[in-house]
């Protein structure tokens, strides 16, 4: 299973309630309706500047390797560039289609 910080903490409640013998809540609204509350008031626009500004001057951090990786020494990767005007054009596809960047580009791969 995987989960996030805070589904984490709901599942552990219902499953507290369960065990306890008593009702959990209802059905939780679907995730488009997530996405709706959370591109509700977006800017992308204003987003996009303030991270900018934000992160102005800011060096990278780079992680260090794990290991060696002496067995498997290659560059190889992928690397997608999403140019800005089909940027949009991918969200109204989530949107439509109730998904989100990461699990289209998942389901692309």
């Amino acid at each position: 299973m995987i989960t996030d910080g805070s589904s984490w903490v709901l599942l552990i409640e219902d499953f507290s309630r369960a065990l306890r013998g008593m009702e959990c809540p209802g059905v939780a609204p679907g995730y488009d309706r997530y996405l709706d509350y959370m591109q509700l008031d977006s800017d992308v626009d204003a987003a996009l500047d303030y991270w900018i500004d934000f992160l102005e001057g800011v060096e990278p951090c780079k992680f260090p390797v794990l290991n060696d990786r002496t067995g498997a020494k290659t560059d190889i990767g992928e690397l997608l560039e999403i140019p800005f005007p089909e940027f949009g054009e991918l969200r109204r596809f989530c949107k439509q289609n109730e998904t989100t960047l990461s699990a289209k580009k998942l389901l692309d791969h």
